[in-house]
């Protein structure tokens, strides 16, 4: 079950034969010809950590130093709901 999950995620049969009609590698047909409902599965694991990732280094450098706390209870709220 987990293999069949894999293999999906990997290697698209209808993609595979797209690719050695037109002699492509890989990388870059999942990088430069595919579109986005193609590797979907191979897509959501790559991106979806790199976003995260992303997201909290963002978060690291910026607003990790605004001290929440320290401000009065309705603006904090304010703060909060608005990001």
């Amino acid at each position: 079950m987990m293999r069949n999950v894999v293999e999906e995620a990997i290697e698209d049969r209808r993609r595979a034969a797209k690719r050695t009609g037109r002699n492509l590698s890989f990388s870059l047909d999942f990088f430069a010809f595919s579109s986005a409902y193609d590797y979907r599965l191979l897509r959501i694991a790559f991106n979806f950590p790199l976003g995260v990732g992303i997201g909290y280094l963002i978060w690291l450098l910026s607003f990790s130093k605004l001290k929440v706390v320290d401000w009065n209870e309705s603006s904090a709220e304010v703060l909060k709901w608005t990001l």
